[in-house]
């Protein structure tokens, strides 16, 4: 069975004017400052939490927020290239989790399917961990709430975890074959899906090899898997932490949680399997019921890969998937480790893999 990588903050229902964007901005360049005590940095960060849950209140009435979060995994050119260039594609994402709100007013039109796999269940949202990760991912520029990374993705809402948040083996087996397929059923066609985002775990229990098979059949059809490197992690960036599924599996991008200063969060796992890093904390996005909420872990961490991985193919990114090894752009693992901020140790380490993800 698999458990999700992810902590709440406090969940909020609203947001309010320029001010209070402008004192979170201001919180988050202080905190950039190398002179800082580690009493100053405690002061801010505990400022810097109390400003987003008053920002937040209005988030239902203002227009569009660029969460600091999204910003960070992107470059200079790269903010410019999405804001002046138009895809060239559609990319469909497969989310595999508790499923998707999409009434939330900032997820409207991005679900083009939902399915459930688990059994008894429709595919309602109960937990919100499926909704917080689609707002980063995809969140509309609509003029209210958030904008994700990548509002033009399309997204599969694959229920495979139930009101509890748990999913055994063969739930997440069939999600996979499913995403595969996508809505027609038939594997090898347009509405297949692009990408794979798994935000969870198996908490060092090793998976079945029926599983294995699943995720070894979408790489052989070309489908990106991520997943979350898991959050029983040591606090040192430089030990192995011990492997966790699907995210030590060789197919699948495996991702880290950073923090504001790009430091990595202690309780991202670690270990030779790690490939990438994103944002894991203070992460605001999308909640059911028209919410807004603060989370962190790797799986908040996963939606951003998500997200820039579905970028690179939406601006035309053609390329076999790759192996985490590989060191030039001629595939799309590649691609990432050569433009991923590099953090840490110079050249690949257990706690960032080749750095913070950028687009």
């Amino acid at each position: 069975w698999f458990l999700f990588t992810w902590f709440l903050s406090t969940w909020f229902l609203s947001t309010k004017n320029e001010r209070k964007r402008d004192k979170i901005s201001k919180i988050i360049k202080d905190l950039q400052d190398d002179n800082l005590s580690p009493k100053e940095i405690k002061i801010l960060r505990k400022q810097l939490k109390k400003a987003i849950k008053k920002f937040a209140k209005t988030l239902k009435r203002d227009g569009d927020f660029t969460p600091w979060n999204v910003l960070r995994v992107f470059t200079k050119d790269g903010y410019k290239k999405v804001l002046k260039e138009s895809p060239v594609r559609k990319v469909q994402i497969a989310l595999i989790d508790t499923g998707i709100d999409d009434t939330h007013p900032d997820l409207n039109g991005i679900v083009k399917w939902k399915v459930s796999t688990v059994p008894y269940e429709d595919t309602t949202d109960y937990a919100g961990h499926g909704t917080h990760l689609a707002g980063t991912i995809a969140a509309q520029d609509n003029e209210k709430g958030i904008v994700g990374i990548n509002p033009n993705a399309e997204i599969y809402a694959i229920k495979a975890f139930n009101r509890s948040q748990i999913a055994e083996w063969d739930w997440v087996e069939t999600a996979i074959y499913l995403a595969v397929q996508g809505p027609d059923g038939i594997v090898g066609t347009e509405d297949d899906a692009d990408v794979i985002s798994m935000s969870f775990d198996s908490l060092g229990v090793v998976p079945p090899e029926s599983l294995h098979d699943a995720i070894k059949f979408a790489y052989q059809q070309g489908v990106v898997l991520i997943a979350a490197s898991g959050n029983l992690g040591d606090g040192s960036p430089y030990n192995d932490d011990g492997n966790t599924w699907p995210a030590a599996y060789p197919e699948v991008i495996a991702v880290g949680a950073t923090g504001i200063f790009n430091e990595l969060q202690t309780f991202s796992q670690t270990g030779p399997f790690v490939e990438l890093s994103a944002p894991g904390t203070f992460i605001l996005s999308t909640f059911p019921g028209n919410q807004y909420l603060i989370a962190a872990g790797t799986s908040m961490a996963v939606a951003h890969v998500t997200g820039v991985v579905s970028l690179l193919l939406a601006h035309g990114v053609s390329l076999p998937v790759g192996t985490q090894s590989d060191l030039d752009p001629t595939t799309i693992r590649g691609l990432l480790h050569g433009t991923a901020l590099e953090l840490g140790a110079p050249g690949y380490d257990y706690g960032y893999g080749y750095g913070l993800v950028q687009f």
